[in-house]
């Protein structure tokens, strides 16, 4: 073994992913408590890291199966949702998530 292995999925609950925006949003702290270094996650948004800039100060990362974590730097907002596609669900979500924000996702 040796390695670790990537893209192979990330099991985590939805409000459990919306956390982990929520400690990018605020530099690596959540609830008082530090969890990632700051100099980390401004790398994460500098270079995208697996969070891609998808508008001006927002970056997202999608899943295989229609999951999505958002984190709006700019408006301070953290958005996570999981859904299997099949019925034009995450198509669904996007469009709400424009329509509610100034973001085009």
């Amino acid at each position: 073994m040796g390695y670790s292995m990537g893209a192979t999925g990330l099991y985590i609950r939805t409000p459990d992913m919306a956390k982990l925006g929520l400690i990018y949003l605020d530099g690596g702290v959540f609830e008082g408590r530090r969890f990632i270094s700051k100099e980390w996650c401004d790398i994460v948004f500098k270079r995208g890291y697996e969070l891609k800039e998808i508008a001006p100060g927002c970056y997202a990362k999608g899943g295989m199966c229609g999951q999505m974590l958002l984190v709006d730097r700019s408006n301070s907002a953290v958005v996570a949702w999981m859904g299997y596609d099949n019925d034009g669900y995450s198509e669904r979500m996007r469009r709400f998530i424009s329509e509610s924000t100034s973001l085009s996702v």
